[in-house]
């Protein structure tokens, strides 16, 4: 009998030791859209970006992208100062070169998709699975036909099935937005998966 649950206690062991390691290899990270093109470290003061002044939003890193419309864009970064109601994460620009969309988490933990020059102010949401600035967020936005979904360190935090005014997405960059005083934000990685299209 005590062998009976040794050989269930050492199986068990198996079991957990395997889920380690499939859980540290990826198994459950969110899917990328393809192979990865871009995987970058900042090292400061580049990756730093500094507002000043009332209301500024200020996008940065732009980068052009074939035409695409399986796209996933992975950032770390950090408030180190706060205040807690400043903002970072990614933006995309369409194909037509008008319409824009920002995915941002905030220094409180809050998450909101909007359009950068929409009169409203963005429909900020609180999330739990956020960390409260100074910690590091890591935000992964997933560009498919039918829907784009906002990871906020690696779990679901928006679903956006208004694909229709933001794909096929020609270009990407980090977004950095204040209402007052001065705003230190620190862009610490960017990963970039895609596969090009052919319309």
């Amino acid at each position: 009998m005590w062998r009976g649950g040794l050989g269930g206690l050492a199986l068990l062991a198996a079991l957990v030791v395997t889920g380690a390691l499939l859980l540290a290899l990826g198994v459950a990270d969110p899917p990328a859209a393809g192979p990865l093109q871009l995987d970058m470290t900042f090292d400061a003061p580049r990756g730093v970006v500094t507002l000043a002044g009332a209301r500024t939003q200020r996008f940065t890193e732009a980068r052009a992208l074939p035409v695409v419309s399986r796209l996933t864009l992975e950032v770390a970064a950090r408030l180190p100062g706060g205040p807690g109601d400043a903002a970072y994460g990614l933006w995309l620009w369409r194909c037509d070169g008008i319409r824009q969309r920002v995915y941002a988490v905030t220094g409180d933990r809050y998450v909101a998709q909007f359009a950068p020059d929409a009169d409203a102010p963005p429909p900020w949401t609180w999330f739990p699975h956020a960390r409260r600035a100074p910690a590091a967020n890591r935000l992964r936005v997933q560009v498919g036909a039918e829907q784009i979904i906002l990871y906020v360190n690696d779990e679901v935090a928006l679903v956006d099935a208004d694909t229709a005014s933001i794909v096929p997405v020609c270009a990407w960059g980090l977004y950095a937005a204040a209402d007052a005083g001065e705003v230190r934000v620190e862009f610490e990685q960017i990963r970039v998966w895609y596969s090009s299209d052919q319309f």
